[in-house]
Protein backbone atom coordinates (compact mmCIF):
# COMPACT_ATOMS: atom_id res chain seq x y z
CA UNK A 1 0.00 0.00 0.00
CA UNK A 2 0.82 3.68 -0.57
CA UNK A 3 0.55 4.99 2.88
CA UNK A 4 0.82 9.08 3.82
CA UNK A 5 1.52 9.60 7.76
CA UNK A 6 0.54 13.29 8.68
CA UNK A 7 3.22 13.85 11.87
CA UNK A 8 2.67 17.30 13.94
CA UNK A 9 4.07 20.45 12.56
CA UNK A 10 5.21 21.79 15.72
CA UNK A 11 8.63 19.70 16.58
CA UNK A 12 10.82 16.94 13.83
CA UNK A 13 10.16 13.36 14.00
CA UNK A 14 12.86 10.60 14.49
CA UNK A 15 15.73 12.36 16.44
CA UNK A 16 16.94 11.68 19.72
CA UNK A 17 15.14 12.15 22.63
CA UNK A 18 11.93 12.05 21.16
CA UNK A 19 8.45 11.70 23.58
CA UNK A 20 5.26 10.66 23.47
CA UNK A 21 2.96 10.88 19.89
CA UNK A 22 6.76 11.64 18.20
CA UNK A 23 8.02 8.15 18.85
CA UNK A 24 4.77 6.46 18.15
CA UNK A 25 4.66 8.17 14.76
CA UNK A 26 8.43 7.20 14.52
CA UNK A 27 7.70 3.57 15.23
CA UNK A 28 4.74 2.86 12.84
CA UNK A 29 6.35 4.65 9.62
CA UNK A 30 9.54 2.56 10.20
CA UNK A 31 7.66 -0.48 10.83
CA UNK A 32 4.98 0.00 7.91
CA UNK A 33 8.47 0.40 5.88
CA UNK A 34 9.83 -2.73 7.01
CA UNK A 35 6.59 -4.33 6.09
CA UNK A 36 7.07 -3.01 2.37
CA UNK A 37 4.40 -0.48 2.45
CA UNK A 38 5.40 2.62 0.59
CA UNK A 39 5.40 5.75 3.07
CA UNK A 40 5.71 9.13 3.00
CA UNK A 41 5.44 10.99 6.43
CA UNK A 42 4.29 14.97 6.28
CA UNK A 43 6.50 16.53 8.80
CA UNK A 44 8.55 19.20 10.48
CA UNK A 45 11.64 20.34 9.04
CA UNK A 46 14.56 18.59 11.05
CA UNK A 47 12.83 15.22 10.91
CA UNK A 48 14.17 11.91 10.15
CA UNK A 49 12.26 9.04 9.44
CA UNK A 50 12.33 5.82 7.30
CA UNK A 51 10.78 5.78 3.80
CA UNK A 52 9.88 8.91 2.13
CA UNK A 53 9.40 12.69 3.45
CA UNK A 54 7.97 15.81 2.50
CA UNK A 55 8.32 18.83 5.05
CA UNK A 56 5.73 21.41 5.89
CA UNK A 57 5.42 24.56 4.31
CA UNK A 58 7.00 27.02 7.00
CA UNK A 59 7.00 30.56 5.80
CA UNK A 60 9.78 32.60 6.67
CA UNK A 61 7.64 35.87 7.06
CA UNK A 62 4.82 36.53 9.78
CA UNK A 63 2.67 39.02 9.06
CA UNK A 64 2.05 41.21 12.29
CA UNK A 65 -1.34 40.42 14.01
CA UNK A 66 -2.49 37.97 11.22
CA UNK A 67 -0.13 34.66 12.34
CA UNK A 68 -3.11 32.73 12.73
CA UNK A 69 -4.01 33.01 8.53
CA UNK A 70 -0.10 32.34 7.58
CA UNK A 71 -0.48 29.25 9.31
CA UNK A 72 -3.41 27.87 7.56
CA UNK A 73 -2.39 29.01 4.14
CA UNK A 74 1.01 27.07 4.83
CA UNK A 75 -0.97 24.01 5.95
CA UNK A 76 -2.65 24.24 3.26
CA UNK A 77 -0.49 24.45 0.48
CA UNK A 78 1.31 21.08 2.57
CA UNK A 79 -1.47 19.72 2.40
CA UNK A 80 -2.01 20.16 -1.48
CA UNK A 81 1.58 19.04 -2.24
CA UNK A 82 1.22 16.14 0.26
CA UNK A 83 -2.08 14.64 -1.43
CA UNK A 84 -0.10 15.08 -4.67
CA UNK A 85 1.52 11.50 -3.96
CA UNK A 86 -1.90 9.77 -4.74
CA UNK A 87 -2.10 7.79 -1.42
CA UNK A 88 -4.62 4.68 -0.41
CA UNK A 89 -4.65 5.40 2.90
CA UNK A 90 -3.51 8.86 5.17
CA UNK A 91 -3.08 8.31 8.86
CA UNK A 92 -3.05 11.67 10.50
CA UNK A 93 -1.34 12.05 13.99
CA UNK A 94 -1.11 15.70 14.23
CA UNK A 95 -3.41 17.82 16.46
CA UNK A 96 -3.98 20.65 14.14
CA UNK A 97 -7.93 21.14 13.87
CA UNK A 98 -7.71 22.07 10.02
CA UNK A 99 -5.75 18.35 9.11
CA UNK A 100 -9.16 17.08 10.74
CA UNK A 101 -11.75 19.02 8.84
CA UNK A 102 -9.44 18.75 5.38
CA UNK A 103 -9.26 14.67 5.94
CA UNK A 104 -12.90 14.35 6.16
CA UNK A 105 -13.90 16.22 2.52
CA UNK A 106 -11.28 14.08 0.66
CA UNK A 107 -11.78 10.81 -1.81
CA UNK A 108 -8.94 9.16 0.30
CA UNK A 109 -9.51 6.65 3.32
CA UNK A 110 -8.55 8.84 6.26
CA UNK A 111 -7.62 7.90 10.04
CA UNK A 112 -7.52 10.23 12.47
CA UNK A 113 -5.53 8.52 15.81
CA UNK A 114 -6.10 10.73 19.35
CA UNK A 115 -3.14 11.13 21.26
CA UNK A 116 -4.25 14.25 23.41
CA UNK A 117 -7.20 15.22 25.27
CA UNK A 118 -10.16 17.16 23.92
CA UNK A 119 -8.67 20.82 23.36
CA UNK A 120 -11.41 23.38 22.39
CA UNK A 121 -10.02 23.86 18.80
CA UNK A 122 -10.46 20.40 18.68
CA UNK A 123 -13.78 20.21 19.74
CA UNK A 124 -14.71 22.74 17.63
CA UNK A 125 -13.51 20.96 13.96
CA UNK A 126 -15.22 17.66 15.17
CA UNK A 127 -18.18 19.56 15.62
CA UNK A 128 -17.90 21.27 12.47
CA UNK A 129 -17.95 17.66 10.69
CA UNK A 130 -20.47 15.53 13.25
CA UNK A 131 -23.19 16.00 10.51
CA UNK A 132 -20.98 14.02 7.82
CA UNK A 133 -18.07 12.49 9.19
CA UNK A 134 -16.00 10.49 6.28
CA UNK A 135 -13.27 9.51 8.44
CA UNK A 136 -12.35 6.64 11.65
CA UNK A 137 -10.84 7.84 14.39
CA UNK A 138 -8.76 5.90 16.95
CA UNK A 139 -7.58 6.39 20.68
CA UNK A 140 -4.46 5.36 22.37
CA UNK A 141 -6.70 4.32 25.34
CA UNK A 142 -10.21 3.95 26.80
CA UNK A 143 -9.75 6.93 28.79
CA UNK A 144 -9.32 9.23 25.46
CA UNK A 145 -11.91 7.17 23.83
CA UNK A 146 -14.56 8.08 26.14
CA UNK A 147 -13.48 12.09 26.23
CA UNK A 148 -14.10 12.08 22.11
CA UNK A 149 -16.91 10.03 21.78
CA UNK A 150 -18.91 13.34 22.93
CA UNK A 151 -18.00 14.20 19.46
CA UNK A 152 -17.87 10.79 17.42
CA UNK A 153 -19.48 7.71 17.67
CA UNK A 154 -17.26 5.29 16.68
CA UNK A 155 -13.44 5.14 17.89
CA UNK A 156 -11.40 2.44 17.78
CA UNK A 157 -8.90 1.57 20.70
CA UNK A 158 -5.46 0.61 19.59
CA UNK A 159 -2.66 0.99 22.59
CA UNK A 160 0.47 2.74 21.95
CA UNK A 161 4.22 0.03 21.79
CA UNK A 162 7.36 0.34 21.66
CA UNK A 163 10.23 -2.05 20.11
CA UNK A 164 10.50 -4.01 23.35
CA UNK A 165 13.95 -5.13 22.03
CA UNK A 166 15.69 -1.88 22.33
CA UNK A 167 15.44 -2.51 25.76
CA UNK A 168 17.73 -4.41 27.78
CA UNK A 169 16.23 -6.43 30.42
CA UNK A 170 17.86 -6.00 34.38
CA UNK A 171 16.94 -9.38 36.10
CA UNK A 172 17.40 -7.44 38.80
CA UNK A 173 17.81 -4.01 40.73
CA UNK A 174 21.64 -3.43 41.54
CA UNK A 175 21.05 -0.73 43.79
CA UNK A 176 18.25 0.70 45.97
CA UNK A 177 17.06 3.46 44.26
CA UNK A 178 14.22 5.05 42.63
CA UNK A 179 14.15 6.04 39.10
CA UNK A 180 12.01 9.12 37.22
CA UNK A 181 12.54 10.68 33.87
CA UNK A 182 10.66 12.77 31.90
CA UNK A 183 10.37 16.19 30.73
CA UNK A 184 11.37 18.56 33.68
CA UNK A 185 8.46 21.42 33.88
CA UNK A 186 5.59 22.01 36.41
CA UNK A 187 2.92 19.53 36.91
CA UNK A 188 4.86 16.42 36.45
CA UNK A 189 4.92 15.68 40.46
CA UNK A 190 9.03 16.18 40.01
CA UNK A 191 9.49 18.41 43.26
CA UNK A 192 7.12 16.29 45.08
CA UNK A 193 9.12 13.08 44.85
CA UNK A 194 12.44 14.73 45.45
CA UNK A 195 11.41 16.48 48.76
CA UNK A 196 9.66 12.76 49.82
CA UNK A 197 13.11 11.35 48.68
CA UNK A 198 14.85 13.68 51.03
CA UNK A 199 12.64 13.31 53.97
CA UNK A 200 12.31 9.86 53.74
CA UNK A 201 16.21 9.33 53.07
CA UNK A 202 15.72 7.35 49.56
CA UNK A 203 17.81 7.93 46.66
CA UNK A 204 16.59 9.59 43.37
CA UNK A 205 17.69 9.17 40.16
CA UNK A 206 16.35 11.29 37.45
CA UNK A 207 17.09 12.61 33.86
CA UNK A 208 15.07 14.21 30.86
CA UNK A 209 15.07 17.77 29.03
CA UNK A 210 14.65 20.94 31.07
CA UNK A 211 11.81 22.21 29.15
CA UNK A 212 10.91 24.98 32.12
CA UNK A 213 14.26 26.56 33.55
CA UNK A 214 12.04 28.87 35.81
CA UNK A 215 10.97 25.78 37.77
CA UNK A 216 14.51 24.30 37.08
CA UNK A 217 16.14 27.22 38.92
CA UNK A 218 13.27 27.59 41.55
CA UNK A 219 14.10 25.01 43.53
CA UNK A 220 14.83 21.62 41.91
CA UNK A 221 18.33 22.78 40.94
CA UNK A 222 19.36 23.58 44.63
CA UNK A 223 18.19 20.41 46.19
CA UNK A 224 19.94 18.50 43.45
CA UNK A 225 22.82 20.75 44.45
CA UNK A 226 22.73 20.16 47.98
CA UNK A 227 21.78 16.52 48.49
CA UNK A 228 23.44 13.21 47.63
CA UNK A 229 20.32 11.70 47.59
CA UNK A 230 18.95 13.12 44.94
CA UNK A 231 21.34 12.69 41.19
CA UNK A 232 20.33 14.52 38.48
CA UNK A 233 21.90 12.90 34.58
CA UNK A 234 20.93 15.85 32.31
CA UNK A 235 19.14 15.02 28.74
CA UNK A 236 20.24 11.50 27.91
CA UNK A 237 20.35 8.78 25.30
CA UNK A 238 17.73 6.48 25.39
CA UNK A 239 20.51 3.96 26.07
CA UNK A 240 21.77 5.93 29.35
CA UNK A 241 17.71 5.99 30.24
CA UNK A 242 17.88 1.95 29.96
CA UNK A 243 20.25 1.74 32.19
CA UNK A 244 19.10 4.01 34.87
CA UNK A 245 15.88 2.86 34.67
CA UNK A 246 17.12 -0.82 34.74
CA UNK A 247 19.23 -0.73 37.63
CA UNK A 248 16.48 0.59 39.75
CA UNK A 249 14.49 -0.54 42.62
CA UNK A 250 11.34 0.90 40.59
CA UNK A 251 10.51 3.60 38.47
CA UNK A 252 8.08 6.26 40.04
CA UNK A 253 5.53 8.15 37.93
CA UNK A 254 4.10 11.40 39.73
CA UNK A 255 1.81 13.03 36.71
CA UNK A 256 -1.32 13.36 38.14
CA UNK A 257 -3.33 13.97 35.07
CA UNK A 258 -6.09 11.22 34.37
CA UNK A 259 -4.61 11.26 30.51
CA UNK A 260 -1.00 10.86 31.59
CA UNK A 261 -0.53 7.15 30.41
CA UNK A 262 3.11 7.58 29.56
CA UNK A 263 5.77 5.18 27.06
CA UNK A 264 8.29 5.88 30.28
CA UNK A 265 6.10 3.20 31.82
CA UNK A 266 6.20 0.36 29.36
CA UNK A 267 9.49 1.17 28.71
CA UNK A 268 10.27 0.66 32.43
CA UNK A 269 8.43 -2.09 32.34
CA UNK A 270 10.82 -3.73 29.09
CA UNK A 271 13.92 -3.35 31.70
CA UNK A 272 12.13 -5.43 33.83
CA UNK A 273 11.61 -2.31 36.65
CA UNK A 274 8.52 -2.34 39.15
CA UNK A 275 6.23 0.83 38.78
CA UNK A 276 5.09 2.74 41.61
CA UNK A 277 2.49 4.81 40.11
CA UNK A 278 -0.12 7.85 40.84
CA UNK A 279 -3.62 6.30 41.48
CA UNK A 280 -5.66 7.65 38.49
CA UNK A 281 -7.82 6.42 35.46
CA UNK A 282 -5.05 5.77 33.34
CA UNK A 283 -3.09 3.91 35.96
CA UNK A 284 -5.65 2.26 36.87
CA UNK A 285 -6.63 0.69 33.73
CA UNK A 286 -2.90 -0.72 32.73
CA UNK A 287 -0.95 -1.41 36.11
CA UNK A 288 -2.19 -4.14 38.16
CA UNK A 289 -0.17 -5.80 41.41
CA UNK A 290 1.94 -8.07 39.27
CA UNK A 291 3.66 -4.80 37.86
CA UNK A 292 3.42 -2.00 39.75
CA UNK A 293 1.92 -0.18 43.13
CA UNK A 294 -0.36 2.43 42.90
CA UNK A 295 -0.22 5.06 45.48
CA UNK A 296 -1.33 8.64 46.72
CA UNK A 297 1.87 10.51 46.53
CA UNK A 298 -0.21 13.39 48.95
CA UNK A 299 -0.59 10.36 51.19
CA UNK A 300 3.54 9.66 52.83
CA UNK A 301 2.49 6.25 54.19
CA UNK A 302 1.29 5.22 50.65
CA UNK A 303 4.52 6.25 49.12
CA UNK A 304 6.53 4.62 52.00
CA UNK A 305 4.29 1.42 51.72
CA UNK A 306 4.79 1.53 47.64
CA UNK A 307 8.55 1.20 48.24
CA UNK A 308 7.96 -1.47 50.47
CA UNK A 309 5.77 -3.38 48.45
CA UNK A 310 7.42 -3.25 45.11
CA UNK A 311 10.24 -5.03 46.35
CA UNK A 312 7.89 -8.50 45.98
CA UNK A 313 7.22 -8.00 42.95
CA UNK A 314 8.46 -10.32 40.41
CA UNK A 315 10.56 -8.32 37.71
CA UNK A 316 9.55 -10.94 34.67
CA UNK A 317 6.48 -10.10 35.57
CA UNK A 318 7.08 -7.09 34.21
CA UNK A 319 8.50 -7.60 30.86
CA UNK A 320 5.96 -10.17 30.17
CA UNK A 321 3.08 -7.36 30.28
CA UNK A 322 5.56 -5.13 28.13
CA UNK A 323 6.10 -8.03 25.63
CA UNK A 324 2.14 -9.08 25.66
CA UNK A 325 0.78 -5.66 25.84
CA UNK A 326 2.87 -3.08 24.94
CA UNK A 327 5.10 -4.35 21.40
CA UNK A 328 4.97 -2.03 17.99
CA UNK A 329 4.74 -4.63 16.28
CA UNK A 330 1.09 -5.66 18.05
CA UNK A 331 0.03 -1.79 17.15
CA UNK A 332 1.20 -1.61 13.75
CA UNK A 333 -0.87 -5.01 13.36
CA UNK A 334 -4.06 -2.93 14.20
CA UNK A 335 -3.14 0.02 11.82
CA UNK A 336 -2.56 -2.17 9.08
CA UNK A 337 -5.71 -3.79 9.23
CA UNK A 338 -7.39 -0.94 9.71
CA UNK A 339 -5.54 -0.27 6.45
CA UNK A 340 -6.71 -3.01 4.80
CA UNK A 341 -10.46 -2.83 5.95
CA UNK A 342 -10.36 0.62 3.68
CA UNK A 343 -8.96 -1.37 1.13
CA UNK A 344 -11.43 -3.71 0.81
CA UNK A 345 -14.16 -1.27 0.95
CA UNK A 346 -13.04 0.48 -1.62
CA UNK A 347 -12.57 -2.36 -3.93
CA UNK A 348 -15.88 -3.33 -3.41
CA UNK A 349 -17.58 0.46 -4.05
CA UNK A 350 -15.55 0.05 -7.52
Amino acid sequence: MKIGIIATEKVPVGVNNLVGKQKITDFIVTELCDRGHEVVTLCKIGSHVKGSMMNYVESEEVVEGAYTIVEVADLMTSMRKFLEYGFDVIHNHSDNPLVIIIGNYLNIPFITTFHMPVLQDISYALMAIKDQINQEFTSVNSILANEYSKYVDHIQIIRNGIDIDQWKYYDQDDEPYLSWTGRIERGKGLEQIIDLCIKFNHRLKFAGPIIDFDFWESGIEEKVEQNDLIQYFGCVHEKYINQLVGQSAAYIFTRKSKYSYGLTIIESLACGTPIIAMNNEMTKEFIDENIGILIDLDQESEFLEGIKSVKNINRKKCLEKAANYCCHKQMVDQYEGLYMKFMVQKAKAV
